[in-house]
């Protein structure tokens, strides 16, 4: 399926398409660049491979200040979540912890236990269950600042002869935010995931500046959703923007047909139409066999539809034909090598 977007500025036209899932979106051709270029959104495996194992969660209030509303930001950010359009976590039903929790008499406030975390997530049927603190403070300083400005000018205006001086009174509010979320393994109790997150934002006003001072509950907001936000790349895929270069002339082309092929996939490329482009590649590549050009971006092709083991092997070709190093496919070597790995995690957090 192809979807064809407005035109951005600075020549960028964007085009997506779905790629068995590591791959989704291709935008932004730039031919402007010192290379030509795509842009890729890229999955990649949660950074906390056992936290993104646990399917079927749920999430208790947490200790401290707010912490009730933050565990829920936390359980709307996890039920969100979706991977090649599927829901990657099976959120236990909010009415069925709360009925729980009032039966078992348990605190709202988050003080809660591994212990008292699994015996509640065995009653409600998940397999693991968040549970944490956090703590937030807003904290403002005063300071004065100086200024200065000319009084009187030499007669032709371009030199200041006498200056005015004197102080402004400012203040600078801090706010800091930290929440330490932990998952627990319902059938052991035993705490799988935990990491302390802290974030920090100021925000500053004197007495002659016309912007106004950010509120505590504003800069608490905007941390919070930073956190939010970390926390997300921690616990299950996420998608990330990766431009990857091509190779637009090979040098050692002597086919005047094979050159003319290799520029009408730029150029296809260029229009965002790359699946295009690759269909050119490919049916020229018997032109020149050898050519960097085409081996290189031919694995491009390959890595952009996931297939990432031809993607390997076409990468390693153009590498052999090299009789120097060429950044670009040092490059495509490193990032395709890296993306074989990912996608094997990949595919133990998805559960296949």
């Amino acid at each position: 399926m192809h979807t064809r977007a407005k035109n951005s500025r600075g020549g960028k036209r964007t085009r997506s398409y779905s790629a068995a899932g590591l791959f989704v979106l291709v935008a932004a051709f730039c031919s402007g660049c010192a290379a030509p270029s795509i842009n890729v959104m890229k999955l990649e495996p949660g950074r906390s491979a056992e936290a993104a194992s646990y399917k079927k969660v749920a999430v208790l209030p947490f200790e401290g200040r707010n912490g009730t509303f933050f565990a829920s930001q936390l359980e709307g950010m996890l039920g969100s979540i979706k991977v090649d359009e599927k829901q990657f976590f099976e959120m236990v039903n909010r009415s069925a912890i709360d009925k729980v929790t009032e039966e078992l008499k348990l605190a709202q406030s988050g003080l809660v236990d591994s212990s008292t975390a699994a015996k509640v997530g065995n009653i409600i049927g998940a397999k693991g269950i968040y549970i944490g603190h956090i703590t937030s403070s807003v904290s403002d300083n005063d300071f004065v600042e100086g200024r200065s400005e000319c009084t009187k000018y030499s007669s032709n205006g371009k030199k200041c002869l006498a200056t005015r001086e004197w102080n402004v009174s400012c203040v600078k509010r801090t706010a800091q935010f930290s929440a330490t979320p932990k998952l627990v393994d319902v059938n052991t109790a035993r705490v799988v995931f935990s990491e302390n997150y802290s974030q920090k934002k100021e925000s500053a006003r004197c007495s002659d500046s016309s912007h106004p001072l950010q509120g505590g509950s504003e800069l608490l907001s905007q941390l919070q959703q930073n956190v939010i936000e970390m926390i997300r790349k921690d616990v299950a895929p996420f998608y990330v923007q990766v431009k990857i270069k091509l190779l637009a002339k090979d040098e050692t082309l002597k086919s005047e047909a094979a050159k003319a092929q290799l520029k009408q996939g730029m150029a296809f490329a260029e229009d965002n139409r790359f699946d295009r482009a690759c269909d050119i590649w490919l049916g020229a590549q018997n032109l020149a066999p050898d050519s960097v050009a085409f081996l290189h971006n031919l694995a491009v092709c390959a890595e952009t539809r996931g297939n990432l083991e031809e993607a390997d092997s076409l990468v390693k070709r153009a590498d052999k034909q090299l009789t120097a190093p060429d950044q670009i496919v040092s490059e495509s070597l490193s990032r395709i090598s890296y993306a074989l790995t990912a996608k094997e995690k990949l595919a133990r957090q998805q559960g296949q």
